[in-house]
């Protein structure tokens, strides 16, 4: 039989599901760990929550900014909106979060300057990414 003779409902069935990859992360394993899918060991160290001030909330330039301010950092950082995660070392994660103004998030990290890393995030954010109002 040829693929294209396949019932609908065995084509459906033979499809497995990823088990890797983007696709899989975003579906969620169930784990206790909201940040696991970026390979941090158990819970992150530091977790806190912070609110998109500017008026035009995480757009390209400020997401830039953000990931100026934390890159060289030593240390795992991420961003949540919701359900979705994002490495807030990459300006194409932080925008997939699609942060509008008084949009609450999450920011968890772990390593060596978490501390100092998070902060930065912090402070990068509470400037209104360094926008004029």
């Amino acid at each position: 039989m040829s693929p294209t003779n396949v019932p609908a409902e065995s084509a459906e069935q033979e499809q497995e599901e990823p088990s890797e990859g983007p696709r899989a992360e975003q579906q969620g394993t169930g784990d206790a760990n909201p940040f696991g899918q970026f390979g941090l060991d158990g819970d992150p160290e530091i977790v806190v929550e912070a609110v998109i001030l500017n008026r035009l909330g995480l757009h390209g330039r400020a997401a830039a900014r953000l990931v100026a301010a934390i890159e060289d950092f030593d240390c795992e950082i991420f961003v949540e909106k919701g359900s979705f995660r994002a490495d807030a070392k990459s300006i194409l994660d932080l925008l997939t979060l699609c942060c509008s103004k008084a949009t609450r998030i999450r920011i968890g990290a772990s390593g060596p300057d978490a501390g100092d890393a998070v902060d930065a995030a912090l402070r990068v954010i509470g400037e209104g990414f360094g926008e004029e109002e």
